[in-house]
């Protein structure tokens, strides 16, 4: 963890003072009570496990230490196995529990999924479960992703006032609930179309009043391409997602905390043009300013020693991508990958590092085993990790054969040449295709038509 420090570097002064937070209301966590913390993965090598336990479990004073519960769901199939590798890695005060999650109600809600088109596995859908894999006596969790690190004090973010909400959703400013939803539909009424979306993975959840209001079923019907839901959203791809329907389902039934205490998307290649405004504006306000891009994914509030009072990140999460620290990344040739996928704090340094902080490769082994002996010791015969080419490399293979297409034809020459020169521009931020698709999002469907052509003649 030194070493890391000392490669990363010292962030406290990353961020220039922002307003104080108003007055919060006091927690809701009793003197003493326990901290339960939620993990849900089904990958047999448990990096991301490893690093949101070691995290939340080094980020918390010696007090809250001895208070935290982990329960962790995983697959029956590798019950055991994970649960040797947790032992072998982490101290035994450390109170792990792992769990098989609830098979039978896994295979229902598969069956149930698939009929209206939803192909996402129902373990990567804990809200729609999750109050039956818990103990009765558990009325509040902590619902971490894998992909997470926490960098605060885990109590702040568990014992927050819910008042008569049901969970308590980071929120994220740049999107907008009409980039989902069709407004005019009659289940989006008393929605407002310009709310914020929040984060629907990473909550905290009321489980007493989830089970009152029997929300795992009225999130399931929101689920896929059914006549009810007929036009509700924007797409038909956000009917048979996961996050479409948890933002309609907890608008109005979660806390929204600032969207500042979490930085995420840093396991992505590049934002979407949308987002991309929204952060360039947005850390332009804070006095952070630099080229306009949509890669790399940027996260100035990012930092390894995080203070509220300048508004820096208290949890980060390397979601929304395959591109994520324990990954190994490669070039088109094979060989190891060395450019950040995203960069972090105002030094702008890869935010991988802040992850290795709560990793040691000396773990790799434990990590990668796949079986056990009889005896139940872990067998340390893994495979080679798998190599996920590198954005950068992928995108300059890309670029590369649209040049060569473009050059094959006498006539196109001059589009080739343009099309370098815009690239040279742009600094090699987006793609043609990329624009094109861009440009396609950003023109009334009435307006199509007249550009195609236009496009055509030229």
């Amino acid at each position: 963890a030194a070493t890391a420090a000392a490669v990363a570097g010292d962030d406290a002064n990353d961020m220039s003072p922002l307003s104080q937070l108003s007055a919060e209301a006091p927690s809701e966590l009793p003197t003493g009570a326990t901290i339960h913390v939620v993990l849900v993965s089904d990958e047999v090598a448990p990096y991301g496990l490893v690093g949101a336990i070691n995290s939340t479990f080094s980020s918390s004073p010696p007090e809250d230490q001895r208070r935290l519960f982990f329960h962790v769901i995983v697959p029956a199939s590798i019950q055991v196995l994970i649960s040797r590798k947790l032992g072998r890695i982490f101290p035994p005060q450390l109170t792990i529990s792992v769990m098989a999650a609830p098979e039978r109600r896994l295979e229902r809600l598969s069956s149930r999924l698939q009929a209206v088109g939803v192909a996402t596995p129902p373990l990567q859908l804990p809200l729609l479960w999750l109050q039956l894999a818990l103990p009765s006596d558990v009325k509040r969790v902590l619902l971490l992703p894998t992909d997470t690190i926490v960098l605060t004090p885990v109590a702040e973010i568990y014992g927050v006032a819910l008042g008569e909400k049901v969970a308590a959703a980071f929120e994220d400013c740049s999107l907008l609930l009409q980039t989902y939803f069709n407004h005019n539909h009659k289940l989006f009424q008393g929605h407002g179309r310009l709310n914020c979306v929040f984060d629907t993975e990473l909550l905290v959840v009321d489980v007493h009043a989830w089970r009152r209001d029997d929300l795992s079923q009225k999130l399931l019907e929101l689920q896929g391409l059914q006549r009810r839901t007929e036009s509700l959203y924007m797409q038909q791809v956000f009917a048979v997602g996961s996050t479409a329907p948890a933002l309609l389902l907890l608008d109005k039934r979660a806390l929204r905390l600032p969207g500042r205490w979490l930085a995420h998307g840093l396991a992505r290649e590049s934002w979407s043009v949308d987002e991309s405004f929204y952060w360039h504006r947005h850390w332009g306000q804070q006095g952070l300013h630099y080229t306009f891009s949509a890669r790399p994914v940027r996260a100035f509030h990012a930092v390894a020693t995080p203070r509220r009072e300048a508004g820096d990140a208290l949890l980060v999460r390397f979601s929304g991508g395959l591109y994520r620290p324990w990954v190994k990344r490669c070039t088109s040739k094979g060989a190891p990958a060395t450019a950040a996928v995203s960069l972090c704090g105002r030094r702008q340094t890869d935010c991988a590092a802040l992850w290795w902080r709560y990793a040691s490769e000396a773990n790799a082994g434990v990590i990668e085993a796949r079986e056990t002996d009889g005896a139940g010791a872990l067998l340390m015969l893994h495979s080679a990790t798998p190599c996920v080419a590198d954005p950068a490399s992928a995108n300059r293979k890309a670029r590369d054969a649209e040049t060569k297409l473009l050059d094959a034809d006498e006539h196109t020459k001059p589009a080739a040449i343009a099309a370098a020169a815009a690239a040279t521009d742009a600094q090699g931020l987006m793609s043609t295709t990329r624009n094109r698709n861009a440009l396609r999002a950003s023109i009334p469907n009435s307006s199509l038509a007249r550009f195609q052509t236009v496009s055509k003649k030229k």
